[in-house]
């Protein structure tokens, strides 16, 4: 082969390898957990992991979720959205926060009572373990606390059957893939009245994920500690 042809055939492999590397790859993630924070008086200290509804509804109704990242460890965030379904069908056009979530939480199995060593609004792990100090509640590692993220998102039920698109910063999703938070959070700020949708124990209603990544560098995940209120 002359040297302008392996010149060439150099020139193809690299550009090949490079168009594998940058070319990005959908994954859907399924829900592997989620549970919604009451700050009402009346149910701050009970857990809803087993609720076929999560109530959104500022901090009298607050969503958890994690999702499976294991797919898209050590790659680096294109886009991200976030799918969830509306009980009723469709929302009022408003506009809603999403936040990581800045410290481990704990799906539980109950819908409406206690239980030791699941989460709840005002104990990360019932009965003993606070969120974040003295004083804190599920609020302190959300909405930028603590190390959280946030962004604000417009969230609107089209006729879909019900199913809203909640798109995702990049930096958000890239936190939670490389281990730097522990799920994410739907907060309907200064919402007055109920807002539903359907926990990952509704068959048709789970929500879901839909990433696009790219090889990337991972970050070693972060642990718990030195939280504040």
């Amino acid at each position: 082969m002359s040297k302008i042809g392996r010149l060439i055939l150099s020139a193809s492999l690299l550009f090949a390898f490079s168009s594998a590397t940058t070319a990005g790859q959908t994954f859907t993630l399924p829900c592997i957990a989620d549970a919604a924070m009451y700050g009402h008086s009346s149910e701050l200290d009970f857990n809803y992991g087993a609720a076929t509804r999560l109530r959104l509804k500022d901090y009298q109704g607050i969503p958890f979720f994690q999702f499976d990242f294991s797919p898209v460890m050590g790659m680096s965030t294109v886009s991200c959205t976030l799918f969830v379904k509306s009980v009723d069908g469709q929302f009022a056009f408003c506009t809603d926060i999403i936040s990581t979530i800045a410290a481990a939480w704990y799906e539980g199995t109950v819908n409406g009572s206690y239980q030791n060593g699941a989460s709840t609004y005002s104990r990360r792990v019932w009965p003993d373990s606070l969120w974040a100090g003295e004083g804190s509640d599920a609020r302190s590692v959300i909405n930028g606390d603590n190390g959280s993220l946030v962004n604000t998102t417009n969230m609107c039920f089209p006729n879909n059957g019900g199913w809203a698109q909640v798109e995702i910063d990049q930096a958000l999703a890239q936190q939670l893939i490389d281990g730097r938070a522990y799920g994410l959070a739907l907060f309907g700020k200064d919402i007055e009245y109920n807002r539903d949708i359907y926990s990952r124990e509704q068959s048709g209603g789970e929500p879901y994920m839909v990433i696009e990544v790219t090889e990337g560098e991972s970050v070693a995940p972060a642990g718990v500690s030195d939280l504040t209120v």
